[in-house]
């Protein structure tokens, strides 16, 4: 209800700013008024994104809670294509490797809809010779210079703490992609 509320703030005065472009002051105001409404939406979305992680991948698996991830985020308009080969899954899933590979796709997901205002995501997940790699790369408008945040230096962290390592891009055409590799 919060959020719909909050929503429902921005639209208004949205749309009151448009209405009433020529008196620039009032107009600007509800714009201030909407943009700091935006930023507590994506608080608020970030906690609601946080709390989808599962309560326990061990007992349904790393593919199974990635799916469900997966699932609600095309519920919400995005789409998504996700490529998995040689994952042992049973393997996986009792290892805090698979917490870190749910995190970092949340994390990409949520930067890919609200930094990068992309509409489409492909993920690839593989595991060959004990290392697992995970890529996602999406449609959006990329970055000329990468700013990581908090959630993109905790990827980093949680990462680097199992000995694995990541990168992130961008191209001039737009896209960002975040490419992971992870020793078992």
């Amino acid at each position: 209800d919060n959020l719909s509320n909050m929503v429902n703030v921005i639209s208004m005065n949205l749309e009151y700013a448009i209405k009433h472009f020529d008196n620039e002051a009032d107009a600007l105001k509800c714009i201030n008024i909407a943009y700091d409404t935006v930023k507590g939406v994506r608080i608020k979305i970030r906690r609601i994104l946080d709390e989808l992680m599962p309560v326990d991948i061990e007992s349904v698996g790393l593919l199974n809670s990635l799916e469900a991830l997966f699932k609600k985020i095309v519920g919400a308009g995005m789409e998504l294509d996700f490529y998995y080969n040689g994952i042992e899954d049973e393997f996986i899933s009792k290892k805090p490797h698979a917490y870190v590979i749910y995190k970092a796709c949340m994390e990409s997901i949520n930067n890919s809809f609200f930094n990068g205002k992309a509409d489409k995501i492909n993920i690839v997940l593989t595991q060959k010779n004990g290392i697992i790699k995970l890529m996602i790369a999406d449609n959006g408008v990329g970055c000329e210079k990468i700013k990581k945040g908090r959630g993109l230096t905790q990827m980093e962290n949680n990462i680097n703490s199992l000995r694995g390592k990541v990168e992130f891009g961008s191209s001039d055409e737009g896209g960002f992609i975040v490419r992971i590799e992870i020793p078992l």
